[in-house]
This record gives C-alpha cells, structure tokens and sequence, in this order.
C-alpha cells in the first residue's frame, strides 16, 4: 500500500485507511469554502447554516441518502412508529407550522427553536459514523434528520413556482439564486445542488420519495431554470403546441461521411458522419402554418422542431416569424459543424430569452440501422457509424410557466440513454418532457415508447416525442409499410398515443391539459392536491391555406419520394442502437 503523508510528513496511511464518513463530516463538507465554516463550534455554524432552509434540506437529504436512513420513515424499527407520536397534536400539522415560522424569519435571521433542538440532535451524534445512523439505538438521531428534511421541504413550497403570491422575502430571494446560480441552496453548486421539485413518484422508495417541493442533486449535469411567467394564460390549464416535423424529406446524401479526430478507432471498423439535409426550412410557409393554427385555437404558445431540423444561421429567422404572431416558445433541434443542440427560446417581458443545450451522447448507426433508413449508398453497413459531435458539458434547462407547467427537453439518445440526465429528470419531475429526434416512425412498439413509459411511472411526467416526416418515411420494407407516425405521447392517464401527420399537411395542433392530484411523500403528508398531470386532449392536423400555395407558387411539400429498392432485413426496433 502506497504511503499517505500530511505536509508535516507524518504517516497518515493507517489513519485514512480507516476513516469513515461521518454526520459531521458530511457537514463539514458542505460547509467547506462558505462563511458557515468560519465558526469553531458546531452550535453557532448550525445557526448559521440554518437561517437558509434550503442548506438544511440539502444535509438532510445527504445523510439519509448515503446512510439509507430513508428507508426508516417506511420501515421503521421494532417498537418505533413514523410519523413518531407527538403530544401536541398532528406531526403533519406540526410540520408545516414550523416550516412557516421559518419562512417567516428568514428575513430576521432567526430560526425556529424546532430546528435549533434537532441541530443539536445531530451535534450530539456529529462523530457518527453514516452506516450507523439506522441502527435502532441512533434512532433519535436518524428521526431527527427525517424530520428536519420534512420541514425543509415544507418551507420550501412554491418556491421556483411563478404566479404564486409570496407572503415572505424568502421565496422570492431563493429564485434569484436559483436564476442566477441553478440552486437554491446557499452551497457550492459543485457540491450539491438544491432545485424545485413538480412531481413525487408515488412507487417505490427512495429519498426522493420523502419530499414535495425540492430536491438535492449531486450530478455533473447544470440545471438550467427559466421562471417564464405569462408563457401562457395559468387559468387556461391547456397549452397548445404546434409540432412541424421537418424536414418533410431525408435523402440518403443528407448522411455523409465526415474526417475522424480519434487516433484510437480503426477506420476499417469505424466512422464518423454529419446529418446535413439540403433544403432550409420554408419560413413563409412556417408562418402560414401558424396563422391557420391560430385560426383555430386562437393562442399557439409553443412550436417545436425534431432534433436537427434547422442550422443555426435559421434561428434569427424562425424567431421573427414567433414573435410576429404572438408564439413565445420555440423548441427546435439544431445541426452544424461538430454540433447537436436543442435551441430554446422564450419571449416574456419584450425580448427572448435564449439557451442552447447540447446532446449528450453520440448516435451510432450499425448495418440494420444502415439496412432500416435505406442509407447504404452513403455509409457502408459493415462499419460503425458515429455521429460527428463534440460531447460538451452536460446540461439540462427546465422550463417553469406556472403551478401546472414545467418542461424540459432531451435530444434523442438522452432519452435512451440512463446516464446522467434521467437521475436529474426524475427528481425534479417536470410535468411534460419533450424529446426531439432524428428517428423513424414513432411506434407504441419501438424504443421511444419504452423509455417514455419509464419516465411516466416514475415521477408521473407526460411525455412527447417528435421526429421528422423525412425520417419516419425512409424507415420502411415488405414487412413494415412506410408510417407518417411523426409523434408519440405518453401519459400515467392514457398511456401511448400514436400520433400521424396525415398527407398534404404540415403540421400538428396539440392541445395538452392539466388536471390536478393528489400525492403524497412516504412519511405521510400530502400535497394538499397541488400535482398537476398532463393530458393530450386534442389533435388538429394543419395545413398550409391553398390560398397562401398558389401565391408562393409552390407545391405541398409533405409527399416524399420513394426510396428505390427495399433492402434485406428492417428492424422496427432501435433498442440495438448504441452511444458514445
């Protein structure tokens, strides 16, 4: 074993040999670098540190996730009942009073005499090792970080949540920093992150089972929160979404093979390639499709484009043409040079508000990819085909409109792919997640549809999927007919909706709604019926006005050409497909 020595060259191999993370010491960690650690005792760094109610759910949800400790409030020990009998009426009630009271003394930098009692619990046992917190004799210990994460939570509510009437400083203090530094938390984001939370899975057992409002993430994924107030009308509770799957046609040259920067990949096995289509977006046309989309709902409040559906130089263009008729979303996939991006766009308050987040993993087309979209004329299907991007820093934007809306976005095989984002995904729960991609038709039976399953049972989010007419046409043999499915829902309600552009159409009118329900945490206090679900509640297919083809002198643009043979084997599956 190597030696480990201290800077005044004292052994200390044996010593970190044997350490053990402790309560303290976890509490050190998060206080490491901030003014909360300036203070020698553990008393006066615990009042500090707990003005902040998001810094104690932070702990809190540390040690019950590393210990285990979060099992107890489901299974607790012999003789022992959650919630613990309280003398002075409902534990639930009690809760909530003091996460009120804390609320309220923010601004005075107070904290209540409850979670001054339960700091010096944790004190008393700051030399504990974690894996000891469960044992029955450290039950008070483990009780108190239970109780102390619930009234955290508590505290918490509505905060991240626009259109809320804040009756204190604090919510309104804790989004500036969630804007600013995509925490809530007083804490180095490179720690640990505290978010707002929309959804608590209702199966299952985890620490994410024991809060309502926030949650704490240790992920290399940056959260990005957008407070987007007025995106649409909150007393609606519908939003119409206007999905234009382009590009209408993929030909085979639109995947063509790009130069290798990997010293590492044998070129006879391997390769790179880029998606470039050759026909920009019609944006006379896109604006046609909007007006008679407005025509019938009267509001659009969002458009969305399949991953890859416009270059970046489009983006100005795409924007002018939202905000001239009042849309003040746009989710739309973009391609270029060693990049797959997911633009967003957002218009409140006179100006739009941008962001661009990269995909996180690499597509890779194997043979029966190659065979399935027809692509053999371009890349060879005895060799491994990787798409040509850089994998950049991971990260994900969520979108908050209102109490019943939250949105984020994934890129294809961040959809599929488990590794980093879904953790993040599932913790915060957003209401609807949409995913863009550059896919065949959007079948209950491919992979699409299994992964947006996963995301509805658990935490409840409605799913959407998009990808463009040109893809979904050139998957197709004997056995599997050309589909113009473009579109897939998903929701814990109704389950899978398969969605079809039908022909001489352009694009399609999704109106979703929300319905309010109840949830409740596994130590038993409930939400008091503030869940919203979202269902797909109607479906306009949309076309270009004759009226506006005949004046540009075009012709419909949605009835692809036939690819020229079929080749041997389909698979109407991508489960095979692989990332780098």
């Amino acid at each position: 074993m190597a030696r480990i020595l201290d800077r005044r060259g004292a052994d200390r191999t044996q010593i970190m040999a044997n350490w053990k993370p402790t309560v303290g010491s976890r509490f050190r960690a998060l206080i490491k670098g901030t003014a909360y650690g300036e203070s020698v005792r553990f008393k006066d760094r615990w009042r500090a540190f707990a003005v902040w109610p998001p810094n104690v759910f932070a702990l809190a949800s540390i040690l019950l996730e590393d210990s285990g400790g979060y099992r107890i409030a489901v299974s607790p020990h012999d003789g022992r009942t959650w919630p613990p009998d309280d003398p002075n009426g409902d534990w639930s009630d009690r809760v909530c009073a003091v996460a009120e009271a804390w609320r309220q003394s923010v601004g005075r930098g107070d904290v209540p005499p409850r979670v001054l009692e339960l700091g010096a619990r944790l004190a008393a046992k700051r030399n504990l090792p974690l894996k000891e917190l469960t044992a029955p004799e450290h039950w008070d210990c483990c009780a108190a970080v239970l109780e102390l994460l619930a009234i955290a939570d508590e505290a918490c509510i509505g905060v991240g949540i626009p259109s809320r009437n804040h009756s204190t400083q604090f919510p309104i203090r804790a989004e500036m920093r969630l804007g600013r530094y995509g925490t809530l938390a007083r804490l180095s984001p490179n720690v640990v992150r505290v978010l707002p939370k929309l959804r608590t899975s209702q199966a299952g057992i985890s620490v994410g089972s024991l809060s309502h409002h926030v949650t704490a993430q240790r992920s290399e994924v940056r959260p990005i929160w957008h407070l987007a107030e007025g995106l649409c009308d909150p007393r609606s509770m519908r939003v119409n979404l206007l999905v234009v799957p382009w590009p209408y046609v993929v030909e085979a040259n639109a995947f063509r093979e790009a130069p290798s920067r990997l010293r590492n990949m044998d070129p006879a096995k391997f390769g790179f390639f880029d998606f470039k289509p050759a026909e920009a977006l019609n944006i006379k046309q896109l604006g046609n499709v909007i007006d008679e989309a407005r025509r019938r709902c009267e509001v659009v409040d969002g458009v969305v484009l399949p991953e890859g559906a416009i270059e970046a130089h489009e983006i100005d263009a795409v924007q002018k043409c939202l905000e001239d008729r009042a849309v003040p979303m746009l989710v739309a996939g973009v391609r270029g040079d060693n990049a797959n991006y997911a633009h967003l766009a957002l218009f409140y308050e006179k100006k739009w508000r941008l962001s661009d987040q990269h995909k996180h993993h690499r597509w890779s087309l194997d043979g029966n990819q190659i065979r399935q979209y027809h692509l053999g004329s371009s890349l060879h299907p005895e060799r491994r085909w990787w798409e040509n991007i850089a994998v950049r820093q991971r990260e994900l934007n969520f979108v908050t409109a209102n109490g019943w809306l939250t949105t984020c976005h994934l890129i294809c095989e961040d959809l599929a792919r488990q590794e980093p984002v879904a953790d993040l995904v599932r913790a915060v729960g957003p209401n609807l997640v949409i995913a863009l991609l550059l896919d065949g038709p959007q079948l209950s039976g491919r992979w699409p549809a299994r992964y947006a399953s996963v995301l509805a049972d658990d935490p409840g989010s409605s799913v959407l999927t998009v990808t463009s007419l040109g893809m979904s046409l050139r998957s197709w043999d004997a056995q599997h007919p050309r589909s113009r499915v473009v579109a897939l829902w998903k929701d814990a309600r109704r389950g899978l909706q398969e969605i079809s552009l039908e022909r001489e159409h352009q694009a399609l009118l999704l109106t979703i709604a929300a319905h309010w329900t109840q949830e409740w945490t596994a130590d038993g206090r409930s939400d008091n019926t503030s869940a919203a679900e979202l269902v797909l509640s109607g479906v306009e297919q949309i076309a270009e006005p004759q009226a506006a083809v005949e004046t540009a002198g075009s012709r419909s643009p949605t009835q692809a050409p036939a690819p020229r043979s079929a080749p041997p084997g389909h698979r109407s599956s991508r489960a095979s497909r692989r990332r780098a």
